[in-house]
């Protein structure tokens, strides 16, 4: 059969594997492994036509049932000796008892089986096989990648047979439970419940589990916490129902007091003020032109929000939050520019301490901005002096506020990057010789001279 199967007589090997399920008297009386591995060479025979053309997924189906037929005859607790290297080096698993090796090759043709329905069409029997085989996955070393694609298919047959919103949750908690915490992995769950946006319910209990499991990540290990907190809120911003959205942000707000995530908390305080004041279509607008990656309209109705009636200066946290994860470094920039406008300047240290922080932020953005030959060298220029005034102008204020040794760190780090950004200009920036003279102005006076700084 197998070397018909090699030498392409496909019809003559079809027949010969009809012949040998068909002998079920002379099947009896075969030991038990080479039942096991007559249903081997059956299942390697259903994954390579399953490898070719979709249209031959029913052909995959007959000799995946009779594989199982063999297998089901096959007793338990017979030694697998004939087949435990070769099964061994398939699985890369080390060495193992007789029977959980026969329940891996059991898993292995079942998963192959509803890949092969689903792949045909027959999602009910797909289902069912999944049905039959995920008890046996839970149970076995469900942490592999072979094990986490079943969970993944199982989540697509569901899909495809509309089944109830509860099935569907527990399917992605599964995944969700059983990934490696990285990057890709989380990308791609994010990715599917976007696939799944209607369903309000499921979107709101995986992003709250998955808040959950990246709160019991250890010292050192990346958590993600942002990244969901991002989805959540942008889901909620394009939910119609304003009432039910708030309603969430507040559960995901308690969910988050119970760790250590003070800036996520914030964030999240911020988007449900934006709620419950006139500014929320502004910054549906915002959220939506920063994900469809619009530069400049996104600038605009940061600017536009600024001005709305209601507007509190914690909703720019939030807008913070996103333009930093979708990488758009210049509506950052504005971000941060009118947050910097939103702060009372006095008496209060404390303010003096967030100004400067926003301004090393906005240099340090636009020296990056500086290496882009695209870049508007020339306004990008004229607004980094412009923050290096804002800076000097704060430090004289420090200074009379008796307030210096709270910056003093800031102003080493100012006065170091006006001096290098000079140095750089005057070899660089042939159309700028005022800003670059003004920035050796600045830094002319080294920041340990005590009341003199910058005056």
């Amino acid at each position: 059969m197998e070397a018909a199967w090699n030498e392409g007589n496909i019809t003559v090997a079809e027949f010969m594997s009809k012949k040998i399920a068909d002998e079920e008297q002379r099947l009896a009386l075969l030991q038990p492994k080479v039942r096991e591995y007559l249903a081997l060479k059956f299942h390697n025979i259903a994954k390579f036509i399953l490898k070719g053309s979709k249209d031959r997924a029913p052909d995959a189906v007959v000799w995946l049932q009779r594989a199982l037929t063999l297998m089901d005859k096959a007793n338990d607790e017979a030694a697998l000796d004939v087949l435990k290297e070769k099964v061994l080096i398939l699985h890369k698993h080390p060495v193992v008892p007789p029977l959980q090796l026969t329940n891996m090759m059991k898993i292995s043709i079942l998963r192959t089986l509803a890949l092969a329905y689903f792949t045909s069409g027959s999602y009910d029997r797909a289902e069912a096989v999944l049905e039959e085989l995920m008890p046996l996955v839970d149970g076995g070393q469900s942490d592999s990648h072979e094990y986490q694609e079943l969970r993944w298919l199982r989540l697509a047959v569901l899909k495809r047979r509309k089944a109830r919103e509860s099935a569907l949750t527990e399917a992605l908690k599964s995944i969700v439970d059983h990934m490696p915490w990285s990057e890709s992995n989380i990308s791609e769950v994010l990715q599917e419940l976007g696939t799944l946006s209607q369903e309000h319910t499921l979107i709101v209990t995986i992003h709250h589990h998955c808040l959950e499991r990246g709160m019991k990540c250890k010292n050192g290990e990346t958590d993600f916490i942002d990244r969901f907190l991002l989805s959540i809120i942008i889901h909620c911003s394009k939910d119609d129902n304003h009432s039910r959205a708030l309603k969430t942000l507040e559960d995901t707000c308690s969910l988050l007091s119970d760790g250590d995530v003070e800036l996520g908390r914030v964030v999240v305080a911020a988007c449900m003020t934006a709620w419950r004041t006139k500014v929320t279509p502004m910054y549906h607008g915002f959220i939506q032109l920063v994900t469809d990656d619009l530069l400049l309209p996104a600038i605009r109705s940061i600017n536009e929000m600024q001005k709305a009636p209601g507007f509190d200066r914690k909703m720019l946290l939030l807008a913070t939050q996103i333009a930093h994860r979708s990488e758009m470094r210049l509506v950052l920039l504005s971000v941060l520019n009118n947050l910097l406008k939103t702060l009372k300047f006095g008496s209060s240290g404390e303010i003096v301490v967030e100004a400067m922080a926003l301004l090393r932020c906005m240099i340090r953005l636009i020296l990056g901005l500086l290496v882009d030959p695209t870049a508007n060298r020339t306004a990008l220029i004229d607004r980094m002096v412009e923050h290096f005034r804002t800076a000097k102008v704060l430090t004289i204020s420090a200074s009379e506020q008796k307030a210096i040794s709270l910056i003093m760190k800031d102003i080493s780090w100012l006065w170091r990057s006006a001096y290098n950004s000079a140095v750089q200009g005057c070899s660089e920036w042939e159309d700028c010789p005022e800003q670059i003279a003004e920035l050796f102005d600045i830094a002319r006076i080294k920041p340990g001279v005590r009341l003199l700084l910058w005056i």
